[in-house]
């Protein structure tokens, strides 16, 4: 049971964070690490969250690896096109703190100032409270958000 439950914290805190790739011929996307076969579109880093919540335990580490991953694309992409998107799949959040809220529009704002768009895919689950609570709705570069 102790393991059981330090393992669910370490997945807290320690969440998964996958590059995306559309398999050759069909529009399925899969992480990059299981799949080397895969497809970039060129210009968009497609980034999914794999936990269940986005929270002060996590915000921090998933903002310092979300924009790690877009530089490290954007120094290998130079030669062929800059990233210029990229699109945040948060299906998987089942819930969102104001930490998680303020980690997002600092994430935001960083990549917009390097002229990367930022478009969230997120779940009902988190409603378009949290998105009117975040200041990003209000700012006229925050074009997208899709919510299923």
């Amino acid at each position: 049971v102790c393991v059981s439950f330090g393992r669910l914290i370490l997945n807290a805190i320690r969440p998964g964070i996958e590059e995306l790739g559309r398999l050759p011929g069909t529009d399925i996307f899969c992480d990059k690490a299981q799949y080397p076969g895969v497809l970039d579109v060129p210009g968009i880093s497609i980034i999914r969250l794999n936990s269940g919540s986005f929270c002060f335990a996590n915000a921090n580490p998933i903002k310092e690896k979300i924009t790690k991953c877009v530089t490290e694309e954007n120094v290998k992409e130079v030669a062929k096109k800059p990233i210029t998107g990229i699109i945040l799949d948060m299906s998987s959040v089942m819930s969102i703190d104001s930490s998680g809220i303020i980690a997002l529009e600092e994430m935001y704002k960083k990549l917009v100032s390097r002229n990367i768009d930022v478009t969230p895919s997120v779940s009902r689950c988190l409603t378009t409270a949290n998105h009117r609570q975040s200041k990003m709705e209000s700012d006229p570069q925050a074009k997208n958000c899709w919510i299923r």
